[in-house]
């Protein structure tokens, strides 16, 4: 199938122009039927614009289930990287560092283009797993800064 066979029901959805501005994630969706592609839709979104024009949207993949299990980060970082899928960006890699996380959470966006502060940061095993209590381990540190800020 042609990307151009990919027809928006409702062009004004939200996640229609996701897909219509992310070629890459229809080629990934063809390739991948029945697995889930989780991500993020930003831009004319929230208050926070992260580079994009006006009614521009953009999106950024965080992970994927397949099969009814979540696959590790990195294999979807180079599955993805393989048919252009925007992801979200990887601001560590390497042994859990509690000090070094809180340290990540706060500071400017790593979104390029974005000239406001970080969400935050997402804590996940290199290599997934479950704890009998929480379920799957995966955390996100919010930014003290993007609490605060002003609306």
């Amino acid at each position: 199938a042609s990307r151009t066979e990919w027809k928006a029901p409702n062009a004004g959805n939200l996640w229609w122009r996701v897909l219509a501005a992310t070629p890459a994630i229809a080629d990934w969706c063809r390739t991948y039927p029945g697995d889930v592609l989780y991500g993020e839709c930003y831009g004319k979104v929230q208050d926070l614009k992260y580079g994009c024009k006006p009614g521009e949207v953009r999106f950024a993949a965080f992970d994927i289930l397949r099969r009814g299990e979540w696959i590790d980060a990195c294999n979807m970082r180079s599955e993805l990287a393989v048919y252009g899928v925007p992801m979200v960006p990887l601001l560590y890699h390497g042994p859990y560092d509690a000090t070094l996380i809180e340290s990540l959470a706060d500071g400017p966006s790593m979104i390029h283009g974005a000239d406001h502060v970080r969400e935050g940061v997402v804590v996940k095993p290199e290599h997934e797993r479950r704890d009998d209590h929480f379920g799957r381990v995966a955390l996100k540190l919010v930014s003290a800064e993007y609490l605060s800020r002003a609306k």
